[in-house]
């Protein structure tokens, strides 16, 4: 029986539509070549608008530089970022463009029914690479934003330090480990996201119903998932390095379990991940699914075992019963270092044991101490009275907690002297003008500077100021008063227009044009344009009153202004103003800072912006001319690392401190955020002793005391404040940081940290620590004593009673060591509930168990001495007296009032030899009797007091 053949078709019997799979391929949607050209044109356009700005931006920042003088620094920034972005973009593209091609070939293709299909010129293939590409500029962005690590890779000086565990130098931890970090993060990020594309593209290809992966899906998917394995062997052995950088259990840094577990764990899984991308490259060539979950489950089961349950074994069971025997070196690693990251190895301690007592003796051998007992607080009394005072206008304004706490030399005497520059508000202005001019182009800038005695005040309980008013009167001497920059001017200006800018109020108004070089000129209709879209202003392309000799002021704001020219450093919150030759500037400390310090604790939440950091050096300090804006770097710390690498990658952006003029020397002070962050960070790591660290049988407490309403009862850490006083053991007064400390959970006083300001010992630290069997009073012992005396509690019943309702502000209380003994000032405010204006009314002077409360403090230290003034030191020498005692006092007062008129007008000349007159005459009379008030010894409250 023969067998019958179907016949056979021109496909030889076979529909060639029974070799295409059931489900739709990718893609679905058929599209042409021309709507591929539209929607790459359209996607050109979009993506050109949306770089207009950016690119304005980025123009208008490089003529912003040229015109600092910092065209070089713009020029680094700027080849490193696109260098970055370049490279890493272009790397992405092609592995990219290799995975995405490699996947799209692997499907069915009509080429097997005899159909030619381009694969890269196919409608696909162009969209996947249109979607490579912009997912390239997605990490090439990303890897540009990582500029600051790539050059300080490339560029790194070392610390001379060697870690005690992997005996590596610092600089390895600090600039080489976070490049290699996210050089690993950004390859990984590549790896998983091809993972996802392909793997999403294998399935689109087989069918949605059909999850059955080929096997070129699962020799492709092998290879990728082998590179993932490969960068997690490369993450272990970075986490190697990075445990110098952990906390876990009671050490930062490398602990015994770490040693004991986590390093040989660690070691363990990166051979183990090497070993499954070579299990999975051998998968590439064999193409079996099954190793792909085998490999995940090995890895997770293997890291759950080695890094979880095999060091919480070692840490219960070994660690646990013996913490601080296994602890110790460990710990002692973690203090050294710790100390080193915040400068504290340079804090010299120094015994210091105080008496309660203080003697007039001891006030009368420290003038300048006592004269400068700062009076005013530059937080809670100050700003609010100056606003009162010397803001006279209502466009101009003193900002609260911006009073610069600083030091001159005002004729013959080193004085304290607070100052507030007196800045215009923008915000204002709406009250008094309108429209777009007066803002940017008529009022363009604030308008001189206020000083004011530290320690004294008027009979009506007002500063007694020493430079006020518009113009500028007094001293310093003010002779260029335009505040073209500072804290709060942050809004854009244009001067050199042809509309003058209004310079201060008078009969009749005064104007003026800025005549300084650092803005940028509007010298073509493309500088316009460029400023016209930054600002989204179309002003800057109509205005008629704009030349081009118009410049552009922008960044004004002195703390926006340093951080756009150098955001690798960190800056104070608290620029202060300066007065110099005349001439207004902005000092400002600059940080440099990491997070990548091995084994040093980093700061609590409460440090503020120094908060998750462990290094900190204030290198840098910043000047900036106020009316100018010129804006110079100065080194200060030439031992650092990180100034030393920024200083090789922006060559001349830093210039040596010894180029700072003299006169700026003389008023650079130390940062108080520093202070702050090493007063804290010493509370604890004042303790070598890794036992006595262990336990914390030796942690302090910054002192505390009671502020703002006396009625409110409560404590506050207090903040450190600057003095004009001599250390114990120096040999003469100079401006310093002081602050004091407490046993923990005492109110006692047991210790107090000093930073010195002055040259050529700037910088210089000392830990005055009180011996520990004897009782010091301490700060809120005070303040208790304060609240408990019956005298001064009546007053202050009667103080917020007085007018239509008032309330009695107390202010810093100082803690100014005399000698062997510690004088204790606090001042007393009287603040009106209509206006906030405080006065001084009160000040309370203590030491030891004893309080008083007077209306100035020359009365308060004479309660305090129960009506002995301060003697003589050793009877002083001069000619011999030339009057009677009130014959003395009388002409010393007639000069010192002659002193405080020549003061108010700015003449030094007469201010100094009437003070030399006065001085004269208190020598004298110091010959005569033993019993004469010390010279310019304390804040009067009217000028019959001695200065």
């Amino acid at each position: 029986m023969s067998r019958r053949v179907p016949p056979r078709g021109f496909f030889n019997g076979e529909s060639p539509f029974g070799r295409l799979p059931t489900e739709p391929s990718f893609p679905t949607v058929r599209i042409t070549r021309r709507a591929v050209g539209w929607i790459l044109g359209i996607a050109a356009v979009l993506l050109l608008l949306f770089l207009l700005k950016p690119f304005a931006t980025l123009y208008t920042d490089w003529l912003w530089f040229r015109a600092l003088g910092y065209g070089g620094v713009f020029g680094v920034r700027f080849a490193a970022q696109l260098w970055s972005f370049f490279i890493f973009a272009i790397a992405f593209w092609a592995i990219g463009a290799a995975n995405v091609l490699v996947a799209l070939n692997g499907g069915r293709r009509l080429s097997s029914i005899g159909i030619r299909q381009r694969l890269v010129t196919a409608p696909s293939t162009i969209l996947a690479m249109l979607v490579v590409v912009l997912l390239g500029l997605l990490f090439g962005n990303i890897a540009s934003g990582q500029w600051q690590t790539i050059l300080t890779f490339f560029n790194q000086k070392p610390f001379h330090i060697q870690d005690p565990i992997f005996h590596s130098d610092v600089s390895f931890y600090v600039f080489s480990l976070p490049f290699y970090r996210f050089i690993w993060g950004w390859l990984l990020g590549v790896v998983i996201l091809m993972m996802l594309v392909v793997g999403g593209l294998y399935i689109s290809r087989a069918g949605f119903q059909n999850l059955q992966l080929p096997a070129r899906a699962i020799r492709h998917l092998s290879v990728l998932a082998a590179a993932f394995a490969v960068l997690l062997a490369v993450h272990y052995r970075l986490d190697l390095w990075e445990l110098l950088l952990s906390k876990r259990g009671f050490v930062s840094g490398v602990g015994y379990a770490d040693v004991a577990a986590r390093i040989p764990a660690y070691w363990i899984m990166t051979v183990l991940m090497l070993l499954i991308a070579a299990g999975l490259l051998v998968n590439g060539f064999r193409g079996q699914l099954a190793p792909l979950p085998v490999a995940v489950v090995a890895w997770l089961g293997a890291a759950f075992i080695l890094l979880v349950v095999f060091p919480g074994f070692v840490q219960r069971f070994q660690v646990a019963p013996s913490e601080l025997a296994r602890e110790t070196p460990y710990i002692k690693n973690e203090i050294e270092f710790t100390r080193q990251a915040y400068g504290l190895t340079s804090i010299q301690d120094r015994p210091f044991t105080p008496s309660d007592t203080l003697t007039p003796d001891a006030v009368a051998r420290n003038p300048q101490t006592v004269q400068n007992a700062r009076l005013w607080d530059p937080q809670l009394a100050l700003p609010a009275t100056l606003e009162n005072l010397q803001s006279l206008r209502g466009y101009y304004q003193f900002y609260q907690d911006e009073v610069a706490v600083d030091r001159y030399q005002v004729g013959t005497q080193y004085l304290q002297l607070l100052l507030a520059a007196r800045e215009i508000n923008p915000d204002k202005l709406g009250t008094f003008v309108s429209g777009w001019v007066a803002p940017h182009l008529q009022y363009t800038h604030g308008y001189g500077v206020v000083a004011a005695r530290a320690n004294q005040g008027t009979s009506q309980g007002d500063p007694v100021l020493t430079l006020q008013n518009i113009p500028p009167a007094g001293v310093p001497t003010v002779t260029r008063p335009g505040i073209y920059f500072g804290r709060h001017t942050n809004n854009y200006v244009l001067v050199d227009s042809s509309q003058a800018e209004f310079d201060y109020p008078f009969t009749p108004d005064q104007y003026t044009h800025w005549s300084g070089k650092t803005g940028v000129a509007l010298t073509s209709p493309l500088r316009s344009l460029a400023f016209a879209m930054r600002f989204g202003d179309i002003n800057l392309l109509i205005s008629p009153q704009l030349t081009s000799q118009t410049q552009v002021l922008f960044n004004r704001a002195v703390q926006d202004r340093v951080a756009a020219l150098a955001p690798f450093l960190q800056f104070d919150q608290d620029p202060y103003v300066v007065v110099v030759d005349g001439r207004v500037y902005w000092i400002l400390d600059g940080y440099t800072v990491t997070d990548h310090y091995p084994y040093s604790d980093p700061a609590p939440d409460t440090a503020g912006g120094f908060a998750g950091l462990n290094y900190v050096r204030n290198s840098v300090k910043v000047v900036v001319d106020a009316y100018d804006g010129t804006t110079t770097f100065y080194q200060i710390d030439n031992h650092d690392a990180l100034a030393n690498t920024y200083a090789s990658i922006f060559p001349g952006l830093f210039k040596p401190f010894s180029q700072m003029p003299a006169g700026l020397q003389a008023h650079i002070r130390y940062p108080r955020d520093l202070f702050n962050l090493q007063a804290d960070r010493f509370t604890y790591y004042h303790m070598t002793d890794p036992t006595v660290f262990y336990t914390r049988e030796d942690l302090w407490n910054v002192a505390k005391e009671t502020q703002q309403q006396s009625q409110s009862g409560a404590q506050v850490p207090i903040r450190p404040f600057y003095v004009i006083m001599r250390l114990p053991g120096e040999p003469k007064e100079e401006f310093v940081t002081i602050l004091p400390y407490t046993p923990n959970g005492k109110t006692n006083m047991i210790a107090y940290l000093a930073a010195r300001s002055d040259q050529p010992d700037y910088g210089t630290l000392f830990d005055f620590r009180f011996p520990k069997d004897v009782l010091v009073t301490g700060p809120q012992q005070v303040e208790a004593n304060i609240d408990q005396a019956p005298v001064i509690k009546s007053q202050f019943a009667l103080l917020n009673a007085q007018g239509q309702g008032s309330s009695v502000i107390r202010g810093n209380l100082l803690v100014i060591p005399i000698e062997n003994s510690l004088l204790y000032i606090e001042p007393v405010y009287l603040e009106s509930t209509n206006v906030q204006k405080p006065q001084l009314k009160k000040v309370i002077v203590a030491t030891g168990q004893n309080v008083v409360m007077d209306d100035t403090l020359d009365k308060a230290l004479n309660d305090l001495f129960g009506g002995a003034l301060p003697t003589a030191p050793s009877g002083p020498t001069g000619p011999a007296p030339t009057g009677t005692v009130l014959q003395l006092i009388a002409d010393a007062n007639k000069h010192y009032s002659a002193a405080q008129t020549a003061l108010t007008k700015g003449d030094l000349a007469t201010y100094a030899q009437e003070m030399k007159i006065v001085g004269s005459d208190l020598n004298q009379l110091a010959i005569l009797t033993a019993a004469s008030a010390s010279p310019s010894a304390s804040p009067s409250a009217s000028p019959s007091h001695s200065p």
